[in-house]
Formats: structure tokens, sequence, C-alpha cells
């Protein structure tokens, strides 16, 4: 990276805060990416890295205001609708993950693996519904039993 921080790019940022999640640095990928984003505050890779940095420390909150502004920023960007279900995914929402999983299929073109996480987000989805008849029935409670 330049020597001064006023000559850095957006990809320099990009490139320190990637190669500190390769060695398994979260927090100061994410420092480096807040940063950039001082700088660069729209860059959609920047937020992404941001956010995937704020995940990996589990900062779910700051994660999703980092998906937020990416996805009102970049809504035509297949990566932050990916990124967006896989926040869905870890939220337990595996339908919504589904539908962003496909705006970005849609917007990728060529093999992406996308297919694969549609497939995962619905199993789990499957495993999520009530069993047939199980609707309404009451749970007892152990104090009950």
């Amino acid at each position: 990276m330049p020597s001064n921080k006023d000559n850095y790019s957006a990809q320099d940022y990009q490139q320190s805060a990637s190669m500190h999640m390769g060695k398994r640095d979260p927090l100061t990928a994410l420092a480096v990416c807040i940063e950039g984003l001082e700088h660069y505050p729209e860059d959609a890779s920047l937020l992404c890295l941001a956010a995937k940095s704020a995940i990996a420390q589990r900062y779910l909150d700051e994660a999703r205001l980092y998906i937020k502004k990416a996805l009102t920023l970049h809504v035509a960007n297949a990566s932050v609708h990916e990124l967006h279900g896989d926040m869905q995914m870890l939220e337990s929402q595996p339908g919504e993950a589904v539908n962003s999983y496909r705006q970005a299929q849609r917007l990728q073109t060529g093999e992406n693996g996308l297919q694969k996480k549609i497939d995962h987000a619905r199993h789990k989805m499957n495993r999520m519904r009530p069993v047939e008849g199980t609707r309404g029935t009451r749970v007892a409670f152990p104090e009950e039993m």
C-alpha cells in the first residue's frame, strides 16, 4: 500500500482487508474497512468486506447496517444480494435468503455456486416446517409432565 494514507485507493483498502481476512484477523480487516469507508463511503466491495469482517467477529448488528447500506446504494450488485442471503441464513430466515440468492443469480452470469446456497436454504426451510398434523398442537412443558 502507498505510504501516504491520502493516496490509498478503494482497491488498496480492499486488498489490505482481504489479506487480514485471509490471515484470520477479521478485527483488523474491519478496522481497515472502516478507515477505507471514511474515504470511499459508497464503495460496494468495502461495504461487503466490512459486513463479512463484522460477521466473523459476531458483530451482527453492525454487519446488518453495512449490508443495508450496500443494498440501498448497489441494488444491481449480485455480491451484495448474495451477502444479504448469507446474513439471512445466519438469522434463520431461509425463505428470505432464497429470495436474495435468486436475485443475485439473476444479476450474475455463468456458474456461480448460488444454486448450492439456494438448495441449502430450501433444505433448511423444509426442516423448519411443522410436521403434518402438528400445527396448533399444545406442547407440554417439563413441569406439566
